[in-house]
């Protein structure tokens, strides 16, 4: 349900903040767009977005306890290929996804037609102010841009970081003073390099110079400097005092090493992954992909999943239809070690060689030949392990009576 409402905003939102940022320590205002200009936030958004977002997305139905693909419901196009006809699965969910990282939740308005859905329309979360009534205690979304009001089961609204559990808590604004800083040691690089890598200083000298002559130095000593091949003369018995620090004394590299960790550790993103290869170890590679699929990216995908599995069919009626984004070929490892599970499942009997198959891409064998389960011929079900052990024990107190007799007749 959404509606048209005259609501004035005008003591609801900090503007500032919206255009310009949130004020830093630093001096550097910073904000969910601003902070992107910093190429490890930007990177740490894209990775664990298009990881998200490379997925298969189905649509899955589970019926007396069977699981199959719903891929013949009108829902299934709309995941897997278009929620909206303005934009793909991959991008829907990367936008999705670096909204619910650096804005604390992701926001789609479900579009419908009568009780059928009909897309998804992503929306702006730093637009969107939601608000309990206190009369029914039912949630809605106020989106200001658009005037509009939308209750909360029309509204994909993935929560990723809240204190209460209504109101997303923005990442960027909880560690704006360490962005800030980020921000202001590029800067500082780009003033360093725009300024010919001088520092700034004085000049000193034990006469009175006139304005002409103050004038004259600058234009011919300091500009002289500040170019590439430039070279400057100190005239008048004048000294250089230098203010400040070099980049070396300043320990520009190492505190720059330190920011991009901390960047990295703000969102749960090894430093290698976002192109910092300092101490990175790759004979445990493998070992660190997984824990970055797992602690990191997993839980997004399963906040998404959540939230459309309940908004688009558990809350209208088809309690049975869920969204599963697949991890599967991602959690299997490298090839030795997809080698192995596929062989332990495939001897269980717990997958069959179609689905192994299904597991590496590749199509099923003709004929349903690999729909066969196979298990080991010296394996039996736990129902028959009493009488064949009991037939077993016959059987080797007979060959003992056979040995006896053999030996009383020799």
């Amino acid at each position: 349900m959404s509606e048209k409402r005259n609501i004035s905003f005008a003591n609801g939102a900090d503007w500032a903040s919206i255009f310009a940022g949130y004020a830093t320590k630093a001096g550097t205002p910073i904000n969910e767009n601003s902070a992107q200009r910093i190429s490890t936030v930007h990177q740490c958004l894209d990775v664990v977005s298009r990881t998200v977002a490379s997925f298969p997305w189905r649509l899955m139905e589970k019926v007396n306890g069977i699981k199959s693909n719903a891929q013949n419901r009108p829902e299934s196009k709309l995941l897997k290929q278009r929620p909206h006809k303005h934009y793909s699965s991959h991008i829907f969910r990367k936008i999705l996804v670096i909204s619910m990282m650096s804005k604390g939740a992701g926001a789609a308005k479900i579009l419908q037609e009568g009780s059928r859905i009909t897309g998804y329309e992503l929306r702006n979360v730093s637009n969107i102010l939601p608000v309990v009534s206190p009369k029914t205690d039912e949630l809605y979304y106020y989106d200001y841009h658009d005037n509009e009001i939308t209750h909360s089961d029309d509204m994909i609204y993935a929560l990723a970081h809240s204190r209460d559990g209504v109101t997303p808590l923005s990442i960027i604004n909880l560690h704006r003073d360490g962005l800030g800083t980020a921000a202001k040691l590029g800067d500082f690089a780009s003033d360093f390099w725009k300024n010919g890598t001088f520092i700034n200083g004085f000049l000193e000298t034990d006469t009175t110079l006139t304005p002409d002559q103050k004038l004259t130095i600058r234009n011919e000593v300091i500009q002289g400097l500040g170019r590439n091949g430039g070279i400057g003369f100190l005239e008048y018995g004048m000294k250089f005092k230098g203010v400040g620090m070099a980049m070396k004394d300043a320990e520009f590299i190492a505190f720059h090493n330190h920011t991009v960790t901390d960047i990295c550790r703000m969102f749960g993103v090894p430093p290698w992954m976002v192109g910092h290869y300092a101490n990175a170890n790759f004979n445990s590679s493998e070992q660190m992909v997984l824990s970055f699929v797992n602690n990191t990216v997993r839980p997004y995908a399963h906040l998404i999943d959540e939230e459309f599995t309940y908004k688009s069919f558990q809350n209208r009626g088809l309690e049975n239809v869920y969204s599963k984004l697949e991890m599967k070929g991602l959690l299997q490892g490298d090839i030795k070690s997809r080698a192995d599970f596929n062989k332990t499942m495939l001897g269980l009997g717990v997958y069959d060689i179609d689905e192994v198959r299904s597991l590496e891409d590749l199509n099923p064998l003709p004929d349903d030949k690999g729909k066969t389960r196979l298990v080991p011929s010296n394996m039996i079900s736990l129902d028959y392990v009493e009488e064949f052990s009991k037939s077993l024990a016959d059987k080797i107190a007979a060959k003992m009576e056979q040995a006896e007799k053999k030996e009383t007749n020799d």
